[in-house]
């Protein structure tokens, strides 16, 4: 569709960290389960890792540590079904340049990364991706690897997988939570990701 059209030169459309790949079996259907190879861990420099904290404290703990040159991290939040809850990536300024958006009442993920920066190089860019979860979900399990234009999600225990490439007009380089509520996080983790 667009990959020779992808705004970058070296390592055109390259991303995805390695992933192992499962199935997993629940009620008698089965899913394919995909998590981050092991050896990620080795590239792991943990900032925080906190249990039962609002978004606002978390939002706090991320704006203390994230490296404000770059963006390359690995995140993962945990958090109760019946709240819903977005994650966002902001550019230089503010701008949300990826969002991804948690419904409690539709039991609903939205991925959006066409919010903001250079999404105009082909209509098809520009993308919203939805998914539903099951009906019986008590709660949500987001691991977030962000490496610059590369964002890679896998939610519900990698059963849900989101690759998507972003290229913000100014450097992305924020993260943050909203939630409409007090929403407290069952757990919290962040980690820059090292050379």
């Amino acid at each position: 569709q667009y990959a020779q059209e992808i705004p970058t030169g070296i390592w055109r459309s390259s991303m995805s960290f390695p992933r192992t790949i499962s199935l997993k079996e629940k009620n008698g259907n089965y899913r394919f389960q995909q998590k981050f190879v092991s050896e990620l861990n080795k590239k792991l420099n943990q900032k925080f890792n906190v249990s039962n904290a609002s978004v606002k404290q978390i939002n706090a703990k991320i704006s203390s540590v994230i490296d404000k040159r770059k963006l390359s991290f690995f995140s993962s939040f945990k958090w109760n079904a019946d709240e819903s809850l977005s994650i966002h990536l902001a550019s230089q300024g503010g701008s949300i340049c990826y969002s991804l958006d948690y419904n409690a009442e539709q039991r609903t993920i939205t991925v959006q990364r066409l919010l903001e920066g250079n999404v105009d190089f082909h209509a098809r860019f520009p993308s919203t991706q939805v998914v539903s979860l099951d009906e019986d979900t008590k709660f949500i399990d987001v691991e977030m690897l962000v490496d610059n234009s590369s964002v890679e999600v896998l939610v519900q225990d990698g059963t849900i997988a989101f690759t998507n490439q972003i290229f913000p007009v100014k450097t992305a380089n924020n993260l943050f939570l909203k939630s409409n509520s007090e929403t407290h996080l069952i757990e919290a983790v962040f980690a820059e990701i090292t050379d």
